[in-house]
This record gives C-alpha cells, sequence and structure tokens, in this order.
C-alpha cells in the first residue's frame, strides 16, 4: 500500500469483542449476510454463526458492560431504513407463521410468536396510516 492511499481502521479496533455493543454488530452484519444471500450451504454456516454470537450475546448481557463512543459503525448504508409496505408485512408474517410450524424447541416458537405478533401489529399500523 503506498503513502497516498486511504488507510481503513475499523472503529472496533480497540474494541472489547465480547461486548454487548461488538457482539450485536456482529450478529446484525451476519443476519445482514443472511438474508441478502441465496446459496444454501453458506446459509446453514451464516446461520450457524449468528447462533454462536447471539449465545454470546445472551451471556454478555448478563455482566456489566459499557457504552462504547461509537456502537454502530456500519449503520452508514447497511439497511434500507425506509418502511416496510404491507404486502413486504405480510410475507413477513407468513414466514414466521411457517417457522413456528417447523420449530419443535418451545423456547423457539414462543420467540417467534412474539415477533410475528409484532410485525402484525406494524402491519395493522401500516394498513390504518393508508
Amino acid at each position: 500500500m503506498d503513502s497516498q492511499s486511504p488507510r481503513m481502521v475499523s472503529e472496533f479496533s480497540h474494541t472489547d469483542f465480547s461486548s454487548p455493543h461488538a457482539l450485536t454488530e456482529h450478529c446484525r452484519l451476519l443476519a445482514f449476510c443472511l438474508v441478502n444471500l441465496d446459496t444454501s450451504p453458506a446459509n446453514e454456516n451464516l446461520c450457524t454463526m449468528l447462533l454462536g454470537e447471539l449465545n454470546a450475546l445472551d451471556a454478555a448481557l448478563d455482566l456489566p458492560y459499557a457504552v462504547p463512543a461509537s456502537p454502530y459503525p456500519f449503520d452508514a448504508h447497511l439497511y434500507d431504513d425506509r418502511p416496510l409496505t404491507a404486502s413486504e408485512l405480510a410475507e413477513q408474517c407468513r414466514a414466521l407463521a411457517h417457522g413456528m410450524l417447523q420449530v419443535s424447541e418451545p423456547w423457539v416458537r414462543a420467540s417467534l410468536g412474539f415477533v410475528l405478533w409484532e410485525r402484525i401489529n406494524t402491519l395493522r399500523g401500516t394498513l390504518d396510516a393508508v
């Protein structure tokens, strides 16, 4: 790299990677990749990685933690922040309901059910706003 090239430095370079903020950011990046990836074997690997990060996050949330100065450096263009349309919300609701039917673990079903309830409420609000 020549001296004129800009140097990329992650804002997490001096961060505790076991902190809830860093783990949350890892989960968000993995989820983004998962949603935008079409190949099945890679999806399974990303899901496994995401589950590992979420398990670490669950453990980290039980410990005291400090809020970093800039907790989410990748927000700039990672997600499309536009509100979802009613049909997109309905599609998510169908996917969550389907997932609930496919899963046998009670805690997973309960969590999917809660997210489904949130999505249905959001869909209702979207329809009421029209």
